[in-house]
């Protein structure tokens, strides 16, 4: 059906979408985006682009082409190991610290609803004489179709799956009726769960209440325009009460920071803290102004549970070992040299900061969709950023080849093989789960050591982090878990 609509169709569509969501389309919805609109066009009898300007002021046709746009991907308990952390402390934490008092958390994003149940009995755990006194969640979401099946109480047998399986007999009692297709649940389920239609770029969240206790924004940010991602973390933030949690998916949290959220980690689980406001500016402090190694601070604070122990840092590397020639290049033996990875920083904090027309000139290669510009003795960071802008601006297809190019140079520099995981993970996800294993060895093995001294891409984060999310995502791509990823 692509084939039948026009690039200049293409290119509407995907204007039109991010107009109204926000969002960049993803490639694994093309298909079905570009063939709706060229059939809905045709049995109104007019064309494409009347079609999509009918959309702006009928309410019924939108509502029809954003159930479209939207990835109803959810499940029961989804990211099970979040669940399990809320369950084991952080409910409990907040129910002793305010007994009687209501737990108050948003589901952002929602789809049709398994999250917000999933977090409604969780919590109803945690309530009564020495806990809460109260439940109340809200679930919202741009589509309105995915709300109303929420308020129905009916969810796909689809929404049982294995991952989660540890909490569904929270879910059992509540079970009226079963069939092959679809599962009812009991109304009373629904319980203190408020649903409200909310389209999140607009960042007009006046039906969600302040000082949340909890807000779960996953599987979302990855989505949207640089621009867009940045003003609704600050409007998401602002609904957080001092002290309370933000989750994202695991895939986000690297693509993520805010100047009033702390980045915490409790075996292996990643979560932000909404702390007192910091002042906005650099991701880190340029090179030369940084403390000596043994004096900084680490840049995710770690919660140890009884018997649980910090994984040791991953070895230095080994004396003796000659540094590549790129690397032998990077000696300080004039001006240019000795401020490439101050330049480098530099285009990594403007790229995450949506300014990638300034982080194309911070990074001195020109980009016209010509790599060869970019040759194999140049630094392998010049490589990576390359293909970080590009994802950036949504770009994945030269974000990955780029990416690609970056790995054929210098295999070792395990960030750019990171990303090109996090973008094929649903096009490709065989390819995805091999490049999410080496991650995860190459980290152990060398640590920031495969960086080459470009260690201000782990954006305060330590490798850790990147080795548990990649033990995850090898783990969730396997052959037995693949075929859940759209």
């Amino acid at each position: 059906m692509i084939s039948s609509v026009s690039p200049a169709v293409q290119s509407a569509v995907s204007r039109y979408v991010r107009e109204i969501a926000g969002i960049r389309l993803p490639e694994t919805l093309y298909s079905q985006v570009f063939g709706f609109v060229a059939e809905r066009a045709f049995s109104v009898g007019i064309g494409e682009i009347l079609y999509l300007e009918r959309l702006k002021h009928d309410s019924d046709e939108r509502d029809l082409f954003i159930q479209k746009i939207t990835i109803g991907e959810t499940f029961f308990f989804r990211d099970e190991c979040q669940f399990s952390f809320l369950d084991r402390i952080i409910l409990p934490s907040l129910a002793t610290a305010a007994k009687k008092s209501s737990f108050r958390a948003w589901s952002a994003a929602c789809s049709s609803g398994e999250e917000a149940v999933s977090l409604a009995l969780l919590a109803r755990r945690h309530s009564g004489p020495a806990g809460f006194s109260s439940v109340a969640i809200w679930a919202s979401d741009i589509n309105r179709q995915s709300l109303e099946t929420l308020s129905l109480g009916v969810f796909r047998s689809g929404s049982f799956r294995e991952e989660g399986s540890g909490y569904h007999w929270l879910i059992e009692p509540w079970i009226v009726s079963r069939n092959p297709l679809s599962v009812t649940l009991d109304q009373a389920v629904l319980e203190g769960v408020h649903t409200a239609r909310i389209d999140l770029s607009t960042c007009d969240y006046a039906e969600i209440p302040d000082s949340l206790d909890l807000v779960m924004l996953r599987n979302v940010l990855i989505y949207l325009d640089a621009s867009v991602r940045s003003l609704v973390v600050d409007a998401v933030v602002r609904k957080l009460k001092r002290g309370g949690i933000l989750f994202l998916s695991a895939s986000e949290v690297p693509l993520f920071e805010h100047d009033e959220l702390e980045l915490s980690q409790t075996s292996g689980v990643y979560y932000f803290v909404k702390t007192e406001k910091k002042n906005r500016g650099l991701k880190a402090p340029p090179t030369h102004l940084r403390l000596p190694r043994e004096l900084q601070t680490p840049g995710v604070r770690q919660l140890r549970e009884p018997g649980v122990p910090v994984p040791s840092a991953p070895r230095s590397r080994e004396p003796g070992v000659r540094k590549p020639s790129w690397a032998q290049d990077l000696e300080p033996v004039s001006g240019f040299r000795e401020g490439l990875l101050e330049r480098l920083e530099k285009c990594f904090i403007l790229s995450n900061a949506g300014e990638t027309s300034q982080a194309r000139i911070e990074l001195g290669v020109q980009l016209s969709g010509n790599t060869d510009r970019i040759s194999a003795e140049q630094h392998p960071a010049v490589h990576f950023l390359a293909g970080y802008i590009y994802m950036c601006e949504g770009s994945t297809d030269e974000a990955r080849a780029l990416f690609d190019r970056c790995l054929s140079y210098h295999p070792a520099f395990w960030i750019a093989r990171f990303h090109r995981a996090i973008l094929s993970a649903s096009a490709d996800p065989e390819r995805s789960r091999l490049d999410f294993a080496s991650v995860a060895r190459d980290i152990g093995c060398n640590g920031s050591n495969g960086l080459s001294g470009a260690e201000f891409l782990l954006e305060g984060f330590d490798c850790k982090y990147f080795r548990d999310i990649s033990e995850k995502w090898t783990e969730k791509l396997s052959v037995k878990g693949a075929r859940h990823v759209h």
